[in-house]
């Protein structure tokens, strides 16, 4: 009997139930999915679920420290996974591990990299990708690799392998061993065919290649669609080195792998079945894999800067990927090429270096015929696509993720696709189950997909808003962007099952088409359902896609009801199509989470830890309090005299007195609630800021609006208890107190430093934040202690504040010009005593105790965080002389210590050179961080680098990405040094910091 591994994430339950159980699902599977479709056996053993899991490996064979200062730790890493037997660790502390450009970690055995946690432990590449560029390093490549394997010699099929079966017979099965793994394929078959989008066939592009049964339709037409075409007009997908060969063997795109359980004679036996059939007439294959890695697996750590990819599952069976963070990548963040059950488990990718289309910018990437796959209970975001399938994925699981925001950097109007298994030819059977999305779309930027189930899943058709990398603001609530959808297909995405999903967000799709069909140059927009279409010129649509697809049990919030289009009687839809029982993520939240009969959704975990803003928490066991399921999103209709099957749409709400974007304050202790009039999920008190980030909807008597609350819960609190916020004051204002012992504090709420009499003038210098029930502002007094304090206590200043004092002139007065005797006007004489100087802002003196600033004083920008141990200079311009007497940084979220400092820019190109000032460590609070530099120091005009050092990865503060320069340096924190190190990043940004010089 095997002894499951401690995190085995399924539960086992008794013999007899388990048989029960799976004959129940099995029956209830045959009423919902055609034989053809159904590859439930395979995704029943996707990723490690056939072998209880991922290991909770114990045995520690080597734990490292980083070397630091930018030195390479890459041979170091290797070196111990090299000397580490199998089913054991290698532990990396805390810190910063460099793995220098041309340096890749290969994980090449049964072992576990394991880090000391994500955003803790961090593998950093120098020199490699770079933010908002597609310009790789000079040796690119991604920073870990898992596995490694050889390829043996193919051997022909001798009979047709048939969908369903268990084994296959081969011409000769010498050389092939119990437990190998291998490839099946076949020839695409394809040839001239008639096309089938409709306006595509009026516009003269006639034929296009495909197989008889459309079952792989290659982007090649007749006559040739030049720049969309992958294939020019002589080329053909079986010849070497065209796109037919980018990711499976020449013209042979379907395919998917099989562990051998069994060989008698000729014949082959799998533990699973085939998926899809392979044809002898089609010249199908085997092709066995040798020594191939297995159960290798990276844990608990945070990856940036790969530029071929940051983490690569390459010939890789069983191997995993969990609880990793991975960012700021070029290519695709994580990419499985020939693997084999392997699994990424509450993994968050997330900030594509290069968002654009091209594939440099993909979050998840399934290539190379890669099998029974699972993505689960993981959170992918902010890429150009957040996940694709190239000729790869059959049986695979994508379940239980958050997958959102992906976007097209400099065209951000384009809604791009959310969940997705496809942009290359090939994949099938892929199984989506329980994910929240913003759409499912299915591309034919290079082939065709089939064979896909869409089951459970909530696809909302908006995307949460967010700001791109380029700086622009996306919300596609306000008619930004499209087109917006909720469940689409491309042109031959055929055989497509769509059962109990939920369509669309509550009173935010009234007015779309719940069945968009695309004409001539018209890509259908606002739909629930939008199969078919073509999104490049010229727009068409494929009515085969409609009707090859099965549309059972779903619900939408345009007709706010359940829809059943392919079976009308209708029947019980399972929980899963691959799962017995509740996973164990998910704890004590409700399961299944989206219901499709009456449109409710509780709590999907990936989302919830990601909107609290903890990717890598445990949302449903007690660290946070799960809300209750949401209500029926939808008020009852009102009924009619003759009643109808489906619903009437109820009447659009009250607008409300709030925008999108509009900062509100609460009148009175208010309740937050998991939805609109839904469960309390807890309390904001009176006075507290927030940010309206949806709504308005109507439930129960009150408008209800989703806030973003500056700290404690957010959610959804009724419009009665909520007013605009006027800002009274904003950075740079000069304010007095309006009463006496009036406190300061060193945060928020937070210990008192002292006390302001009446009447003292200050300037803001942060603000406004919400704490205990008052506003504070960050304030800069004349005189005595400077902090926060509330703005109740607070008004604008009366006393002028006179501008500085002309310098003296000097005694001789300026000459009068004398006028010429002749009429003609001549030149004034040149005078011969000093004239008064002109008086500009940047030449003009400043009299004694005043200041000017160089860098940011304002802390607009999008949060940023992660930069421990990094020594990250930004590029000032100073105008005029001075004295630099102090350095001001601001902070979104504290943690850690903080330094901050100057240099020069007598670096290489004008980088950060020599250091001129630097403060002592601090221990950083929200808002301004003001600290005097250790030394004043006299600078001249010029260019300068404001340089801090953060010692926790949680400290956070605004960064600007759409302007300035910046330059960073591995460093551990301490002094700052004398000369600045070598860079190892740079790019655009620009953070709320700058310095204070007197003249």
């Amino acid at each position: 009997m095997r002894t499951l591994t401690t995190t085995s994430r399924h539960a086992l339950i008794a013999v007899v139930s388990s048989i029960f159980i799976l004959f129940a699902a099995d029956s209830a599977l045959a009423q919902v999915l055609p034989a053809d479709r159904d590859a439930s056996a395979n995704w029943k053993k996707a990723g490690l679920l056939s072998i209880g899991g991922i290991p909770n490996r114990a045995t520690v064979c080597a734990t490292l420290s980083p070397k630091g200062s930018g030195v390479d730790d890459t041979a170091a890493i290797q070196t111990a996974i090299n000397n580490c037997p199998n089913d054991q660790v290698v532990l990396l502390t805390a810190g910063t591990f460099t793995i220098s450009e041309g340096h890749t970690i290969a994980l090449s055995k049964g072992v576990t990299l394991r880090g000391s946690g994500a955003g803790t432990t961090i593998l950093l590449r120098t020199n490699g990708a770079k933010l908002d560029s597609y310009f790789p390093g000079t040796d690119p490549g991604p920073l870990v690799n898992l596995g490694g394997a050889g390829e043996g010699t193919p051997v022909n099929l001798s009979a047709d392998a048939q969908r369903g079966t268990y084994s296959v017979q081969v011409s000769s099965a010498a050389g092939l061993q119990v437990g190998q793994i291998v490839l099946i394929d076949e020839a695409s078959g394809a040839g001239w065919q008639a096309e089938r989008d409709t306006v595509w066939f009026n516009a003269g592009y006639k034929q296009v290649w495909a197989s008889p049964d459309y079952r792989v339709v290659w982007p090649k037409h007749n006559p040739e669609y030049v720049y969309v075409d992958d294939f020019g007009a002589s080329e053909y997908p079986y010849q070497a080195n065209t796109g037919g060969c980018w990711f499976s063997n020449c013209d042979r795109p379907t395919n998917e792998m099989h562990q051998i359980t069994a060989i008698s004679g000729n014949t082959v036996t799998f533990d699973a079945p085939i998926m899809i059939s392979y044809r002898v007439s089609h010249q199908a294959k085997l092709y066995p894999y040798t020594n191939m890695v297995q159960k290798a697996g990276i844990e608990n750590l945070t990856v940036v800067g790969g530029d071929d990819g940051n983490i690569q599952f390459n010939s890789c069976a069983y191997c995993w990927g969990q609880n990793v963070e991975n960012k700021l990548w070029l290519g695709h963040g994580f990419n499985f090429a020939k693997s084999f059950r392997s699994q990424l488990e509450g993994i968050y990718v997330h900030d594509a270096a290069w968002p654009v289309n091209g594939g440099g910018g993909y979050a998840i990437a399934l290539e190379w015929g890669s099998t029974e796959l699972l993505i689960e209970n993981s959170i992918s975001m902010l890429a150009n696509k957040v996940i694709v399938a190239n000729s790869a994925g059959a049986g695979s699981v994508v379940a239980y993720n958050y997958m959102d925001d992906a976007y097209l950097n400099g065209s951000t109007g384009w809604t791009e696709v959310g969940l997705n298994a496809s942009h290359m030819v090939g994949p099938h059977h892929v199984l989506f189950e329980g994910n929240y999305s913003f759409n499912f779309d299915s591309d034919n930027t290079h082939g065709n997909s089939t064979y896909l189930t869409i089951f459970r899943n909530h696809l909302s058709g908006f995307r949460k808003p967010f700001t791109a990398l380029d700086g622009t603001a996306v919300n596609d609530g306000t008619g930004c962007c499209g087109p917006l959808r909720a469940a689409a297909a491309h042109t031959y995405a055929y055989w497509m099952s769509f059962i109990g999903n939920v369509l669309g967000t509550p009173n935010k799709v009234n007015n779309w088409t719940y069945e968009c069909t695309g004409m001539l140059n018209d890509i259908p927009d606002h739909c629930i359902w939008s199969l078919g279409y073509t999104d490049i010129t010229p727009q068409g649509d494929d009515p085969f896609v409609r009707s090859t697809a099965i549309r059972d049990g779903n619900y939408d919030f345009l007709n706010n009801a359940q829809k059943w289009m392919t079976t009308p009687a209708g029947y019980t839809i399972p929980n899963s199509l691959f799962l017995t029982s509740k996973p164990a993520f998910f704890g004590t939240c409700t399961w299944p989470w989206v219901d499709p009969t009456t449109g409710t959704t509780y709590t999907l975990p990936a989302k919830a830890r990601l909107d609290a803003g903890t990717p890598f928490g445990n949302f449903c066991n007690g660290t946070t309090p799960p809300p209750s399921p949401t209500p029926t999103p939808t008020p009852t209709p009102t009924p009619t005299p003759t009643p109808t099957p489906t619903p009437t749409p109820p009447p659009p709400p009250t607008a409300g007195k709030f925008s999108i974007g509009d900062v509100i304050i609460t009148t009175q202790s208010v309740a937050v609630r998991a939805t609109a009039g839904g469960t309390k999920l807890g309390s904001q008190q009176v006075n507290s800021l927030g940010k309206v980030m949806s709504g308005p909807i109507a439930a129960g008597t009150n408008i209800w609006w989703q806030i973003d609350y500056g700290s404690g819960v957010d959610g959804w609190s009724a419009e009665a208890f909520l007013t605009k916020y006027s800002a009274p004051f904003s950075i740079g204002s000069r304010v007095q107190t309006n009463n006496t012992g009036i406190g300061v504090r060193n945060a928020p709420a937070g210990t008192r430093l002292g006390t302001q009499g009446l009447n003292a003038l200050g300037t803001v210098q942060g603000g406004p934040l919400s704490a205990n029930g008052n506003v504070w502002w960050q304030i800069d007094y004349g005189s005595g202690v400077d902090g926060w304090s509330a703005q109740k206590y607070l008004v604008l200043s009366t006393v002028s504040t006179p501008p500085p004092p002309a310098p003296t002139p000097t005694p001789t007065p300026t000459p009068t010009p004398t006028p010429s005797p002749t009429p003609t006007p001549t030149p004034a004489p040149t005078p011969t005593s000093t004239p008064t100087p002109a008086s500009t802002p940047s030449q003009t003196p400043a009299t004694s105790g005043s200041t000017f600033t160089m860098g940011r004083t304002t802390n607009t920008g999008i949060l940023n965080s992660g930069d421990a141990d990094l020594l990250v200079a930004s590029k000032v311009k100073l105008t005029q002389s001075g004295t630099l007497q102090s350095l001001s940084f601001n902070v979104l979220d504290a943690g850690g210590d903080q330094r901050l400092g100057v240099y020069d820019a007598t670096g290489p190109g004008g980088g950060p050179g020599v250091l001129k000032a630097q403060t002592n460590s601090f221990t950083p609070v929200v808002g301004w961080n003001k600290q005097n530099v250790i030394t004043p120091v006299a600078l001249s005009a010029g260019t300068y680098w404001l340089t801090y050092l953060n010692s926790s990865y949680n400290l956070a503060f605004p960064t600007d990405y759409s302007g300035g320069s910046f330059k960073a340096a591995n460093f551990t924190y301490g002094s700052l040094p004398a000369i600045f190190p070598a860079i190892s990043l740079s790019g655009a940004g620009i953070w709320a910091f700058y310095g204070t010089l007197t003249p």
